[in-house]
């Protein structure tokens, strides 16, 4: 699964200068915030909603891919 980096692309974002203050625009970005309680390193349902995000990105290349065909 190719990986976006978005401090690679986004640098006057991710890495703001310590000796000066600037102003940016920053864009718009789409965000995936998973909510829940316990402890992840032991969570079964923690590992389980960790894989949907996964599938869902899977299903939608898959789409674009015969699309394009």
């Amino acid at each position: 699964m190719p990986g976006i980096d978005l401090k690679k692309e986004n640098k006057e974002l991710y890495n703001p200068s310590a000796k000066e203050v600037s102003i940016v625009d920053v864009p718009e970005m789409s965000f995936l915030m998973i909510d829940g309680e316990g402890d992840p390193n032991i969570s079964q349902e923690f590992w389980w909603v960790l894989q949907q995000p996964k599938i869902l990105y899977i299903n939608i290349i898959k789409q674009e891919s015969t699309l394009l065909v």
